[in-house]
């Protein structure tokens, strides 16, 4: 999720847990800070762009690294002064770090990105796709109880901030499921049994949109969560002949692999240089998020 969400998230987690023995304020600030955390391995450097791309959400959001990393986490938080937290059990200090750092990994699980969040046991890339990158109708009501409480020194505003936007989580999952039925009884014969992406759009879980692949195209449908359903197909050409001789060049690879075939190929009009592309993000067909050039030649055979 966005970083807003995420430090908010955050805030609200560790207002909770150490508010009333911490101080509010302090709680959320340190919330805040840790909530973030996670998402610094955007700054590791990659001479490979496509290595970035592929590297965030990483071992920095392994639920193992996550639960090894809190009681170190708590042990820090108790050595700084301003925080006033040596009176604060370390098994509680413990606790509101792990729930900071688990939670932003499940929750970026719910973007369709792709989050390891076994990591090293397996680096397979998990991505629900029930949620948008931003929901302000998740973050909002996390973000007015958090201020409320603070405002007023008292939890059950805070409290009903995260209980709200956990019921929007969970009817993000319904809404899903409900659309996905309804996109693959509108499939093609021919698209049956294709592997299916259902995500919401941009900001909202009002209006969805399928994505599906076969050898030589990809398909897009739209469909609002209630009112007329008139669902379409429309084609796309995934231009998988520009990789011809290419198909085992090692970005061609890492590429299918963690977008789990939903990519595709073009050829740039100003280099001349074939493209590979992630189909799952980005206003498709026009504007995808992320492209990748094949700079280098692909190994000899």
């Amino acid at each position: 999720m966005d970083s807003l969400t995420q430090a908010t998230l955050g805030a609200a987690l560790t207002t909770a847990v150490l508010g009333r023995r911490m101080g509010y304020k302090k709680a959320a600030l340190l919330g805040a800070v840790a909530g973030t955390l996670p998402d610094m391995d955007v700054f590791i450097p990659y001479t490979n762009p496509l290595d970035a791309f592929i590297a965030h959400r990483g071992p920095t959001h392994s639920l193992l690294t996550s639960l090894a990393a809190a009681p170190l986490a708590a042990f820090a938080v108790r050595s700084i002064p301003w925080l006033k937290a040596k009176n604060i059990s370390l098994t509680r200090l413990t606790t509101a770090m792990a729930l900071v750092f688990t939670t932003h990994a499940l929750l970026d699980a719910q973007n369709i990105y792709g989050t390891k969040l076994f990591w090293p046991l397996t680096s397979y890339p998990f991505g629900q796709g029930n949620m948008f990158i931003a929901d302000p109708a998740y973050t909002l009501p996390l973000l007015v109880g958090l201020l409320v409480t603070l405002y007023r020194r008292t939890p059950r505003a805070n409290h009903m901030g995260l209980a709200l936007s956990t019921l929007y989580l969970l009817w993000s999952f319904i809404a899903q499921a409900t659309i996905s039925t309804q996109l693959r009884e509108s499939l093609p014969t021919a698209l049956k049994n294709a592997p299916l992406i259902v995500q919401p759009a941009p900001f909202h879980t009002l209006a969805w949109r399928g994505l599906t692949v076969d050898d030589e195209n990809y398909y897009l449908a739209s469909t609002p969560l209630v009112g007329e359903k008139n669902i379409t197909w429309q084609a796309y050409p995934r231009h998988m002949y520009l990789l011809h001789g290419q198909k085992n060049h090692p970005d061609v690879l890492k590429l299918a692999a963690f977008t789990k075939g939903f990519y595709a190929a073009r050829s740039n009009e100003n280099t001349g240089k074939t493209e590979i592309l992630d189909l799952r993000m980005g206003r498709l067909p026009q504007s995808p998020v992320f492209v990748f050039s094949l700079d280098t030649p692909p190994p000899s055979l």
